[in-house]
C-alpha cells in the first residue's frame, strides 16, 4: 500500500512538471512563429502566430507535448498524441490578453521580443486576472445588484402609490394608469443605472433614445395628440365611466375611457368610438353631472282661453306627480304671445334619472286635462282677406 501511495505520488509530480513544460513549450511556439508569419512582428503577428499555434496543436505530427496545457494528463496516460482544440483556444486566448496589455501599456505596436519567456507570459495573464479580472468581475456584479434592487423597489413604490391613490378614491383608469407610467419610468432610471456601472457612457445612449423617439413622435403625431388627451381626460376628469356626455359631435353613455379613444354606448344602443383629440379639443357637456336637472316644457293656449285657468292645471298636473321636487320652487309663467297662441314656459324640477319620465308623462296628461276643461291648443294659421280691384 505504501510503495502504490509513493508510485501515485511521483506520479503526480511528472505531470505537473510536464504540464509546466507543456504550457513554455507551447508559449515559446507562439512567439517564434510570430516573427516568420506573412502578417509581420508586433501584436498582429503575435495574433496569427497564436492562430496558427492553436491550430497545428490539434494535427498529430505537429502537437506540443501535452494534451492540454492548463490541465494535468490524466493518471496512467501516457501516449499523449491528441490534444482538444478547447485547450489550444484557451491557451491562444490567454496569451493574446496578454499580449494585448503590453501593447496598451508601451503605447507602441513594436514586435515582441523573443527573449519573453514561457515564465513571463503566464505571469502576465495571471496579473491580467488578478486586476483587470477582478474589476470586471465587480462592475457585472454591482450592476446585477443595482438592476435586482432597483426592480424590487420599483414594484414596491409603485404598489404603495397604488394603494394610496385606491384610497383616495382615484378613478380607477387614473389608478391603472398613473402606477404603470411610474413603474416604467423607474425602471428606465435602473437601467441606465446599471448600464452606466458597467463602464458606457449613458449620455450617447440618451441622445439616441431622444432622437428615436422625435423620429416617433413624427410619425405619430396623431396618435400621440389621442395619447395627450387621454392623459388630460384621465387627470381631470370632465366625465366618469356611466356618464350621459354629448362631446365630439356625438352623444351616449361613457362606456371605457381608454388612452387614445374614448367609447360610448347611444340611446339606440349603438357602440361610438370617439378619438380623445375629437373630445378635448371641443366643448364637452355631461348631462348626468349633478343629481337634479331642470325639465323644460312649453304649452301653447289660444287667445280666447282664460290663462288663470291654464296656469291652474298645470299646478295641479305638476303636483300630483311625486316625481317632481319641491326645492328648486317650480316656474309657470307666460313667456311670449306669439302669431297663433299664447306660449307659456313650464319648469319644474326633478332627480337626474327621472328627467324624461316627467317629460313625457306630463305631455300626455297635461293634453288630457286640456281636453277635458275645453282648452283649445291651437295650431299654426294663417287669415286671408280677399279685396275685390274694380
Amino acid at each position: 500500500m505504501i510503495k502504490w501511495c509513493s508510485f501515485r505520488s511521483e506520479q503526480r509530480k511528472a505531470a505537473k512538471a510536464l504540464r509546466h513544460k507543456c504550457r513554455m513549450a507551447f508559449a515559446n511556439a507562439a512567439i517564434s512563429d510570430s516573427e516568420q508569419h506573412p502578417f509581420g512582428t508586433g501584436f498582429k503577428g503575435v495574433a496569427a502566430a497564436l492562430f496558427i499555434a492553436a491550430r497545428t496543436s490539434v494535427r498529430t505530427g505537429d502537437k506540443p507535448p501535452c494534451c492540454n496545457p492548463f490541465k494535468a494528463p490524466p493518471f496512467g496516460h501516457s501516449s499523449l498524441k491528441m490534444v482538444s482544440l478547447k485547450s489550444a483556444s484557451i491557451a491562444t486566448v490567454s496569451l493574446l490578453l496578454s499580449t494585448t496589455k503590453l501593447a496598451a501599456q508601451s503605447g507602441t505596436t513594436a514586435p515582441v521580443s523573443q527573449d519573453v519567456t514561457g515564465n513571463e507570459t503566464t505571469n502576465q495573464v495571471i496579473d491580467w486576472l488578478l486586476a483587470d479580472g477582478i474589476e470586471v468581475g465587480k462592475r457585472i456584479l454591482l450592476a446585477l445588484l443595482i438592476f435586482v434592487i432597483g426592480r424590487w423597489i420599483t414594484a414596491i413604490l409603485s404598489k404603495k402609490i397604488r394603494s394610496l391613490m385606491e384610497k383616495k378614491e382615484v378613478d380607477p383608469a387614473l389608478v391603472s394608469f398613473g402606477s404603470s407610467i411610474i413603474y416604467y419610468v423607474l425602471m428606465i432610471a435602473v437601467v441606465l443605472a446599471a448600464i452606466q456601472q458597467l463602464g458606457f457612457q449613458t449620455t450617447s445612449l440618451v441622445a439616441i433614445l431622444g432622437a428615436a423617439g422625435l423620429a416617433v413622435g413624427l410619425a405619430l403625431q396623431g396618435s400621440l395628440s389621442n395619447f395627450a388627451a387621454g392623459v388630460l381626460i384621465i387627470m381631470f376628469r370632465p366625465f366618469r365611466i356611466g356618464d350621459f356626455v354629448q362631446a365630439g359631435g356625438e352623444s351616449g353613455v361613457i362606456q371605457e375611457i381608454g388612452v387614445l379613444m374614448t367609447i360610448m354606448k347611444s340611446g339606440d344602443n349603438k357602440k361610438i368610438i370617439v378619438p380623445n383629440s375629437a373630445i378635448m379639443s371641443g366643448s364637452i357637456i355631461n348631462v348626468t353631472a349633478n343629481e337634479t336637472r331642470r325639465v323644460d316644457m312649453r304649452v301653447a293656449v289660444g287667445y280666447n282661453d282664460d290663462l288663470n285657468q291654464v296656469i291652474d292645471i298645470i299646478n295641479e298636473v305638476l303636483d300630483a306627480d311625486d316625481r317632481v321636487l319641491a326645492e328648486p320652487a317650480r316656474q309657470v309663467v307666460v313667456a311670449e304671445m306669439a302669431d297663433s297662441s299664447v306660449n307659456l314656459h313650464v319648469r319644474p324640477w326633478s332627480k337626474t334619472e327621472d328627467y324624461w319620465g316627467i317629460y313625457f308623462d306630463f305631455q300626455k296628461t297635461i293634453k288630457e286635462r286640456f281636453d277635458q276643461a275645453g282648452i283649445t291648443i291651437p295650431y299654426p294659421q294663417r287669415d286671408v282677406y280677399m279685396h275685390q280691384v274694380q
